[in-house]
């Protein structure tokens, strides 16, 4: 199911049933592989439901340079963590 979802959104640039009539630019890379979605790249925006931060975050625990940004843009997120995301993601791919 996934993967045919993955193939239409590559083919189509579309979601149809999330984001109908709306293209994905080009110079958007559709992936399911996270280590091609993060090399090279400076800022990663982490947009998972928020029950998949945690998860997530330790996938990128051995892909992730110290100089690339994160940046988690999840609801939901524990309003005791705001002002210490860098803190508290570090700590949770490093775990």
């Amino acid at each position: 199911m996934i993967k045919r979802k993955l193939k239409e959104l590559k083919i189509t640039r579309e979601n149809k049933s999330k984001l109908a009539n709306i293209l994905l630019p080009e110079d958007i890379v559709v992936t399911d592989d996270l280590k091609e979605a993060v090399t090279d790249k400076d800022i990663l925006v982490l947009a998972v439901p928020s029950k998949a931060v945690r998860s997530v975050s330790k996938s990128l625990k051995d892909i992730v340079k110290d100089n690339q940004i994160i940046v988690n843009v999840a609801k939901r997120t524990r309003r005791r963590y705001f002002s210490n995301y860098d803190r508290y993601y570090r700590r949770r791919i490093e775990r």
